[in-house]
């Protein structure tokens, strides 16, 4: 329906910017609560626009920080004017009858648990991480990931040794890479294998920054203490 949008080129936001500012529209609703989804409410935020922040996890940021650290980026978050909804599922995107946004309701995951209210919102923006495109490597026969992604090796080579794949759609080092990052370093390692080179990817840093005016995230170490 018409009010549904993504968060990734800057066409994505001109066309944010011209449905949020067109017909009054008021309340704007962020499907994902990563790094991503921050920035996306952010923006809403910056037009003007009431704002609500979606997350499946009991927690913001999920990847980077844990329950405390959580806690502390939600009370930020919140100051800054976030109206924020954790563990809360979306579960059906409600059009009226002009096919517009008009809100969001969320799965029932708890059949004994009271019915959640539908959020009124005039738009939403889904920010609910990547998912790899691989299927021009499964129409090609490359050998693909259980849950998706071409599967390549140290040398960011498919199973078709004439073939390489980098970025969002490759499952390297054993998982999907969702930063910008770690694609420019299977790039490198592709270039480096195209001179004759023996340049291997073993994984990549995944650090990266929260750009919220005013609030600053930092992740490291063993950051869940699963070791």
């Amino acid at each position: 329906g018409a009010g549904c949008f993504v968060y990734r080129t800057v066409e994505d936001l001109d066309a944010i910017r011209a449905y949020a500012g067109a017909n009054g529209r008021r309340v704007g609703a962020v499907v994902g609560g990563g790094l991503l989804g921050l920035e996306a409410a952010n923006a809403l935020l910056s037009l003007g626009l009431e704002t609500h922040v979606v997350e499946f996890f009991p927690r913001l940021m999920p990847v980077q920080v844990d329950d405390g650290g959580g806690a502390v980026l939600r009370r930020r978050i919140e100051k800054l004017g976030v109206v924020v909804h954790t563990g809360s599922a979306t579960g059906e995107i409600v059009l009226d009858h002009h096919g517009r946004v008009k809100a969001m309701r969320f799965a029932v995951r708890d059949p004994d648990a009271p019915a959640v209210p539908d959020l009124a919102t005039d738009l939403v923006v889904f920010s609910a991480g990547v998912r790899p495109r691989d299927d021009l490597a499964r129409g090609a026969g490359l050998a693909v990931g259980e849950r998706g992604g071409v599967v390549v090796d140290e040398a960011c080579r498919t199973s078709d040794p004439a073939i390489f794949a980098i970025g969002e759609c490759a499952v390297a080092a054993g998982r999907v890479w969702g930063l910008v990052s770690p694609g420019y370093q299977m790039a490198r390692v592709v270039a480096d294998r195209i001179l004759g080179g023996d340049a291997t990817f073993a994984g990549a840093d995944m650090s990266t920054k929260l750009k919220l005016m005013g609030v600053e995230v930092a992740s490291f170490g063993d950051a869940f203490g699963a070791t």
